[in-house]
């Protein structure tokens, strides 16, 4: 009779700890999916179940995926809700490098009410500022300076926003940047200036405007090359005679 009563007390254990691991694994996939909804949600602009998900309670590693990925496809409702809740600092400088780099004016403008750092940089050294350079958002780059961005900034391994300018071609940002005071020789990665960017691309018309505000042709990068030799060694002749040119001013 013990022997069948425990038989029985161990079939009932059994039965326990298998329906306790199906509720467990039943609670871990629904989290999952609640939480992969949630993303979804914030990439498609689903306001109206990102506002139950907020109900609903949400973790922090969650509300920080609501702003960031609503922040990257624009959808200005959902960030501004995001804004109005919990969210890590970390969060706030991705949706501000995120807008300004895909051009959500409106956007950048609520995350810089929040007080966000606006030279902050990600993993890659690229601030806000040089994203929206990069992309070509004049409107972006003028916000940014306007609050605060420092056009002469320089992450560790990085280039200034002039030298992304110079490599692009863009003329008028280019110029904008040293209207605002950009250094023309800042030396950044590789010991790399705004001229020897515009050389290696060939973009004549920013080399000349380089060259027009002192830039110096006399400069060397890390490998002892200068301006017009990065210009010439890349077939770049045009761009080369006019850095020899001011070389011989």
């Amino acid at each position: 009779m013990k022997i069948q009563l425990s038989k029985y007390l161990c079939g009932i254990s059994l039965i326990s700890l298998l329906a306790a691991s199906i509720l467990l694994s039943s609670a871990v996939h629904a989290s999952s999916t609640n939480a992969d909804q949630v993303i979804e949600a914030a990439e498609q602009g689903n306001l109206s179940l990102i506002q139950k998900a907020y109900k609903r309670g949400l973790k922090q590693e969650q509300a920080d995926q609501i702003l960031m990925i609503s922040a990257f496809w624009g959808h200005k409702q959902i960030v501004q809700l995001a804004l109005q809740k919990p969210y890590s600092v970390y969060a706030l400088e991705e949706a501000l490098r995120s807008a300004a780099g895909r051009g959500y004016i409106e956007i950048l403008q609520m995350i810089i009410k929040k007080g966000v750092d606006i030279n902050s940089f990600d993993e890659n050294s690229d601030t806000a500022l040089k994203k929206a350079v990069e992309n070509r958002f004049p409107g972006i780059v003028k916000t940014l300076i306007n609050n605060g961005a420092d056009v002469n900034f320089v992450p560790d391994g990085a280039w200034t926003a002039l030298m992304t300018a110079a490599n692009s071609g863009d003329y008028e940002i280019a110029k904008y940047l040293i209207s605002k005071g950009a250094d023309v020789n800042i030396s950044a990665d590789y010991n790399w200036t705004a001229l020897m960017t515009a050389a290696n691309a060939g973009n004549y018309e920013i080399a000349y405007l380089l060259l027009k505000h002192g830039a110096d042709p006399e400069k060397k990068s890390n490998d002892g090359r200068k301006a017009y030799d990065i210009a010439f060694q890349n077939g770049h002749l045009r761009v080369a005679k006019l850095i020899k040119e001011f070389r011989h001013q």
